[in-house]
């Protein structure tokens, strides 16, 4: 199905809207290993 980020769903309804701001998104086709994360994002706090 479509991706939707900032929100939930619950027996069909969509809820829990994230009411602020999202700076960055990836998505990928399989979970990241700890090594990918840390290339990608290197030592950087979220």
């Amino acid at each position: 199905g479509p991706l939707s980020v900032g929100r939930a769903q619950y027996a069909g309804a969509k809820g829990d809207f994230w009411n602020g701001s999202v700076d960055r998104v990836g998505v990928y086709d399989k979970a990241l290993t700890a090594d990918e994360v840390t290339a990608l994002h290197g030592s950087r706090k979220p």
